[in-house]
């Protein structure tokens, strides 16, 4: 009998997934997914990049969340020896009240 059963093979259910083992690492984990492989529905349709959280309201849970991903993605990739490519983008403010604005 499973402990935990994970609904979603894509990138938040492997994540998660992947949490709770590292956590408890004696779990009886399943993933059930209905795609024939991991990561072949949503995830794989996204842009393929690292959120920064830049769009959301500076110092939000939704932004501090976002940040807190990013560090702990990088941080997954480089023990796992995952490339990656911080390639960087340009925003560019619409008004006065966004020239300072951060995540």
């Amino acid at each position: 009998m499973d402990d935990v059963i994970v609904v979603g093979g894509g990138i938040v259910g492997l994540a998660t997934a992947y949490k709770l083992l590292e956590q408890k690492p004696g779990l009886k984990l399943r993933i059930l997914e209905k795609e024939k492989s991991p990561g072949l529905h949503q995830s794989g349709h996204n842009s393929g990049v690292i959120h920064s959280g830049i769009y959301y309201k500076p110092g939000s849970m939704k932004a501090s969340n976002c940040r807190r991903g990013v560090n702990e993605l990088l941080l997954f990739c480089d023990k796992h020896n995952v490339q990656y490519d911080l390639c960087g983008k340009v925003i560019v403010a619409i008004n006065l009240g966004e020239v300072d604005r951060q995540a």
